[in-house]
């Protein structure tokens, strides 16, 4: 069925899955299929809502916590994404994907050592996993950590000059 001229994507995928949602409303795997029909066309609020009904039904579906979480970062709700990928982590302690896609969120939430820390532990599961792009912010993510630990040890010899000449 082509979308018509009237019909948004919104409403195709919304009608597409209207009555397999009425039909099965507790069945998870209506809400995984359209969610991930929200998701890839970009309509990350509407697959959030999605991955919210699959959690609702099913509290330990480990993939609607990890879709909901790069949804949520997409949309750039790092804190909402962290905590999602936390979860994941609690069941999955190698999943070198979390850890590099939580790494990234903590960078965006100006949380340098925790992103380094899980840059860190994805090298570490899988040494080639992070993309080129991963290596060059992990690389400038520590080279920022080495500038603000500089930064604070000049602060302090300045606080500390300021304190001795003020005596």
């Amino acid at each position: 069925m082509a979308i018509g001229r009237d019909m948004t994507e919104i409403d195709y995928i919304f009608s597409k899955y209207s009555e397999a949602v009425n039909d099965n409303p507790n069945d998870t795997k209506v809400y995984e299929d359209r969610g991930f029909h929200f998701y890839h066309k970009g309509y990350y609020d509407l697959a959030i809502e999605d991955y919210n009904k699959i959690i609702q039904l099913d509290p330990r579906n480990l993939d609607a916590y990890r879709q909901r979480g790069v949804s949520y970062f997409l949309i750039k709700e790092y804190i909402k994404a962290i905590e999602d990928f936390n979860y994941v982590l609690q069941f999955n302690p190698d999943d070198a994907g979390m850890y590099r896609l939580r790494g990234k969120a903590w960078a965006q939430e100006n949380e340098y050592d925790n992103a380094i820390a899980d840059f860190s532990n994805a090298l570490r599961i899988e040494p080639n996993f992070l993309e080129n792009f991963d290596k060059e912010v992990f690389t400038a993510l520590n080279e920022i950590k080495s500038d603000l630990i500089k930064k604070k040890k000049h602060d302090q010899k300045g606080e500390q000059e300021f304190e001795r000449t003020k005596n």
